[in-house]
C-alpha cells in the first residue's frame, strides 16, 4: 500500500466523489491510498477467475468467499492474493440475476461468453504474452464428451441452440428464464432428431441467457420430453456423434470463445480501457471512485491495483480515468483496464490459512461481488503430523505425496527462527518455550538449491509445564 498524491485536468463536482471531500480543483494534488499486486509471468502460479454458482443460478458473495469457494473446488490449489473483477447486475434485473456484464471464464469452463465493453483475458503461459484485452470477441458452441476417469474423450462443434437441427448436425436445447425470473420449459418431444441424449439435474446448468449457456452432467434418458431448470439436452442427427454418447456419459455444452482470446485460460469483463501502449486511450470517466485496475508489464508481469475513496477524512479520495492512467503507468504498465469500482473495490492477500483486506472498502465493509480475479499457486501435497511433544521440543514428521509437478530436491521446515530438512521422514526443533503455539512452514528446495516457501503451513503447542506440590 503506497501514500501517494494525483491530480486530474478536470474540476467541479466532489473532490471524493460521493465521499465529498469539497469541490474538485483541476491539477490540484488529493491525498490517496494505493494497493498494488504484481504477479511474475510464470506457469506455476496463475491468475483465475472465478465465481460462485448454484446449479442453475448465479450468487454474489465477498471476494473472501469467492477465494474460499475456489480452494474448495479446486483440491491443493491455495489462493495467494486476489481482487474484485467485472461490473455486474447488482439490482437484479435480468432474467437470470447478478451475472457478470460480461464474459466469465475460468480455466476452459465458459460459464457466461456475451461480452461487454471489454474483455481481459489470462494467459497463464509464462511469457509476456500473459494478459489479452481490448480485441473482438467470437464465439462458437462446443459439445465436449468425457470418459469415465473425467478425461476429454471428443469435442464436437454444436451447429444449432434451441433449433431443429439438419441431416448431419447436432443441437443444444435447454429452458430459458423469462423477466418474471421464471424457466420457461421447452419440449424437446415436438423437436424432429435422430437421436436425443437429455441431462436431466445437471451439475451446472446456467442459461445466462437466450444467446448463452453452460452446461455440465451426466446423460440420464434418451426419452423426447419436457426440459425445466437444471436440465438440458442435445439432439443429433450425426450419426458419429451418436456413437460417442448414451446414457451415463457426461457431457459439456457451453460457448467458447475463440480467435483472439483462444490462448487465454481465463477471462473477465471489464470496463474502459486506461491504458494501450502506455498511452492514455481517451478522458470519458472524470468523476472521482474507489477504483479496481488490472493491467500487465512489458515483461508479462500482471499489476493488480485498487484505488481507495469516499473516505476523504482518512485522505482516500478515489480516481478519475486520467489518474487510474497515470497510476498505472506509474507502476510500469503498458496496458491497463478499469474494473468494477465503487464500494465493489476489494483487494485481499493470503495470511496463514485466512485472508487480509489490504484496502479500505467505501461501504465499511466487504461488499459481494460476482466474480473476483484469483493468484493461485498449486501446492505439493505433503503428509505431515506434530509428534513427540514436549515443553521444549516436538517432531514434525512429514512426507511429499504428490509433488504436483515441482521439482523438489529437498523438503524443509522452518520454525522458531530455525529451518531444518526433513531426513528420514522427520525433523525435530528443539530450545522451544512451554505452553507456546509456533507456526511451522515448509519450504522446498530444487536441484539447483533455489527454495522456494509454499502457502502450506500450520500451527502446534508444545507441552504445558505440569503443576507439582
Amino acid at each position: 500500500t503506497d501514500i501517494a498524491q494525483s491530480s486530474t485536468s478536470v474540476s467541479g463536482g466532489n473532490a471524493a466523489g460521493l465521499g465529498g471531500g469539497g469541490t474538485l480543483v483541476a491539477n490540484q494534488f488529493y491525498p490517496q491510498h494505493v494497493n498494488i499486486l504484481e504477479v511474475p509471468s510464470r506457469t506455476d502460479v496463475r491468475v483465475v477467475t472465478w465465481q460462485t454458482t448454484t446449479p442453475t443460478k448465479w450468487n454474489l458473495s465477498t471476494v473472501r468467499a469467492i477465494a474460499r469457494d475456489y480452494e474448495a473446488n479446486h483440491p491443493g490449489w491455495k489462493v495467494i492474493g486476489a481482487i474484485n473483477g467485472d461490473f455486474f447486475d447488482i439490482n437484479a434485473n435480468r432474467p437470470l440475476p447478478y451475472q457478470t456484464n460480461g464474459v466469465q471464464v475460468s480455466e476452459g469452463d465458459f460459464f457466461r461468453s456475451v461480452p461487454s465493453n471489454s474483455t481481459v483475458g489470462f494467459t497463464n503461459n509464462g511469457t509476456a504474452n500473459s494478459l489479452i484485452g481490448g480485441k473482438t470477441v467470437e464465439r462458437e458452441i462446443v459439445l465436449t464428451i468425457y470418459d469415465q476417469e473425467n478425461n476429454v474423450m471428443d469435442r464436437i462443434q454444436i451447429n444449432r441452440h434451441n433449433s431443429t437441427p439438419q441431416a448431419g448436425e447436432v443441437a443444444l436445447y435447454n429452458a430459458n428464464w423469462n423477466q418474471d425470473k421464471q424457466i420457461v420449459p421447452v419440449d424437446i418431444a415436438s423437436v424432429i432428431a435422430a437421436e436425443y441424449f437429455v441431462v436431466r439435474g445437471a451439475t451446472k446448468a446456467l442459461a445466462g441467457a437466450t444467446n448463452d449457456f453452460y452446461g455440465i452432467g451426466m446423460i440420464t434418458d434418451t426419452t423426447p420430453s419436457v426440459l425445466g431448470e437444471g436440465d438440458f439436452a442435445i439432439l443429433s442427427n450425426n450419426a458419429s456423434v451418436n456413437a460417442l454418447l448414451s446414457q451415463g456419459v457426461t457431457i459439456r455444452a457451453q460457448y467458447e470463445i475463440i480467435g483472439d482470446y483462444q490462448e487465454a485460460t481465463s477471462l473477465t469483463g471489464a470496463g474502459i480501457t486506461l491504458l494501450k501502449d502506455g498511452t492514455l486511450t481517451s478522458q470519458t470517466d472524470v468523476y472521482r471512485h474507489p477504483r479496481t485496475m488490472i493491467g500487465v508489464k512489458e515483461d508479462g508481469t500482471i499489476i493488480m491495483g485498487v484505488i481507495d475513496g469516499r473516505q476523504p477524512d482518512v485522505n482516500m479520495y478515489g480516481a478519475t480515468q486520467e489518474e487510474m492512467a497515470a497510476m498505472m503507468r506509474h507502476y510500469g504498465a503498458v496496458e491497463a483496464y478499469n474494473l468494477d469500482g465503487g464500494g465493489s473495490s476489494t483487494m485481499l492477500i493470503r495470511e496463514g490459512n485466512d485472508f487480509r483486506v489490504v484496502n479500505s472498502p467505501s461501504d465499511g465493509r466487504e461488499r459481494t461481488d460476482a466474480n473476483a480475479i484469483l493468484i493461485v499457486a498449486l501446492d505439493p501435497v505433503i503428509d505431515y503430523q506434530a509428534s513427540n511433544i514436549s515443553q521444549n521440543e516436538l517432531t514434525i514428521t512429514a512426507n511429499i505425496t504428490n509433488a504436483h509437478h515441482h521439482d523438489v530436491a529437498k523438503l524443509l521446515i522452518r520454525m522458531n527462527n530455525q529451518t531444518k530438512e526433513v531426513q528420514n521422514g522427520s525433523v525435530t526443533f528443539d530450545n522451544l518455550l512451554p505452553n507456546r503455539e509456533y507456526l511451522y512452514e515448509f519450504i522446498i528446495e530444487n536441484e539447483q538449491g533455489e527454495r522456494t516457501k509454499l502457502i502450506t503451513q500450520d500451527k502446534q503447542f508444545s507441552a504445558k509445564r505440569l503443576p507439582y506440590l
